[in-house]
């Protein structure tokens, strides 16, 4: 006996309603990425707005330049674990850009906001400030999470797809 489709949205809704908790109570993601030197990894603080991951990087970094190549990642947002069924996280994939000017803006107000020590750096002069100067802001845009939960049983997933 099958879904029929409100059990469907149901289970979409729930799934939905978890990727988002999960998204504001993390703020590192490790996004993967690929060129053509093969496959990459890079963790980066990102701040969300619904499904949209926002985070600012260098845009010669790896993980940027591979959006020329291909501008899907994936990525792992997950709590630290002492055992198999501690883990709980997600399992991402979308696609990247690097924002406009007003985007941009937009964008890094959000991440400020969650990221304070982020906007007071632009006052100073240490090495973090410099850093900043020099970054992009990128939106990935997720197309689809999916939720790990092993206290709920080994290999409970629950996926959430962008309609």
């Amino acid at each position: 006996m099958g879904m029929n489709e409100s059990d469907s949205d149901c289970v979409s809704l729930q799934a939905g309603n978890r990727v988002m908790d999960l998204l504001a109570q993390h703020w590192i993601i490790t996004l993967s990425c690929h060129d053509k030197q093969g496959c990459w990894a890079s963790a980066v603080f990102y701040a969300s707005d619904g499904f949209d991951l926002y985070y600012l990087s260098s845009p010669s970094s790896r993980h940027s330049t591979s959006l020329a190549f291909d501008n899907r990642l994936a990525g792992a947002i997950h709590h630290n674990a002492t055992d198999w069924t501690s883990i709980v996280g997600l399992q991402v994939s979308g696609t990247a850009t690097v924002l406009d000017h007003a985007e941009a803006e937009n964008a890094r107000q959000l991440y400020e906001r969650r990221f304070p020590f982020i906007a007071n750096a632009h006052d100073e002069a240490g090495d973090l400030s410099r850093a900043l100067r020099r970054t992009r802001c990128y939106r990935l845009s997720l197309d689809r999470a999916v939720v790990i939960d092993n206290a709920r049983g080994f290999g409970q997933r629950m996926e959430w797809l962008r309609a």
